[in-house]
């Protein structure tokens, strides 16, 4: 099972702004849930909750970072899928506009995006149903509760882990397990570059699981068969691409985009940097059978 999630962020220089649109989905089958339908905008008090929450985890990397608060969206809603079936699907969607990312000197314009790697670890719950610290909430059940024949797999922080006879390592990296936790994203310049000198544009792509070894969170529970491999199980990871796209001969140091701008322009630039962020996100604790998760790594190219 798969659950798939994307998310894209847009810099302007004139005004300098970032929007941000991001699409996240949460796939289980261990709980039994209840339909529900959250929206919040800047009519509703508990929209203050969410943009406090993501303004501090930015603010900790790049501080300066404003979230407007009257361009934040929130909608999630929880689903049976399909219907009458076992498995629930959490979606959430954020839309909302940040300032003080950008910064211009006479013919270079730059861009701090190292907020990407934000963690947003505040509990964000609504309707009794929790959108963020899935792990604690409706994980570690389930992995503390499997029997003691079981076998865990897990890779966690791009370093792969086991297998575990017991729970407790896969419990306490769960119980730290957040879904909007990005910390574990690098720097800008350790994603693979790619640029060709007739190009319009730079690009920069970071990929778990191909071009890194390991996802973010993949977790696989199931009892051995005598031939070894796994029987019915229970899985549960969390995979975040991303995209990056700026204009042509950019280049990064750090978590910060910069590219020569011509002096009469330096403030009057259309759309500069888009940068894409693809979330595969999390289908979790789906009954398949297991193959064995497997990293790949493939040589990247740095600025």
């Amino acid at each position: 099972m798969d659950a798939h999630a994307q998310g894209t962020i847009t810099v302007n220089s004139n005004p300098p702004t970032v929007t941000v649109d991001y699409h996240i989905s949460f796939h289980e089958n261990a709980t039994t849930l209840s339909n529900a339908n959250v929206v919040l905008d800047s009519s509703n008090s508990s929209q203050t909750q969410v943009v406090n929450s993501l303004q501090l985890a930015m603010q900790r990397l790049v501080p300066g970072t404003v979230v407007d608060s009257t361009t934040f969206k929130f909608a999630a809603s929880v689903k049976q899928q399909p219907q009458n079936s076992t498995t629930w699907i959490m979606s959430e969607n954020f839309t909302f506009t940040m300032i003080g990312i950008a910064s211009s000197k006479p013919g270079t314009s730059s861009y701090n995006l190292g907020f990407l790697a934000m963690n947003v670890s505040d509990s964000l719950k609504f309707g009794g149903v929790e959108f963020n610290n899935i792990g604690p909430t409706y994980l570690v059940g389930p992995i503390n509760s499997q029997p003691k024949s079981t076998t865990f797999r897990l890779d966690r922080s791009l370093i792969r882990g086991g297998p575990y006879l017991n729970p407790i390592i896969p419990s306490l990296t769960t119980q730290r397990f957040s879904l909007l936790d990005f910390s574990w994203i690098p720097s800008i310049s350790d994603w693979t570059h790619t640029y060709k000198p007739l190009d319009t544009s730079s690009i920069w792509t970071l990929n778990p699981g191909t071009d890194r070894p390991g996802l973010p969170y993949n977790l696989t529970m199931g009892i051995k068969s005598p031939e070894g491999s796994f029987l019915t199980s229970l899985v549960a990871f969390y995979n975040l691409s991303l995209r990056l796209t700026a204009p042509a001969r950019a280049i990064a140091n750090s978590s910060t985009i910069s590219f020569n701008v011509p002096a009469t322009t330096d403030f009057v630039m259309p759309t500069i940097v888009g940068t894409t962020i693809v979330l595969a996100a999390a289908s979790f604790l789906a009954e398949k059978r297991l193959v064995k998760p497997t990293g790949q790594s493939k040589k990247k190219r740095k600025t």
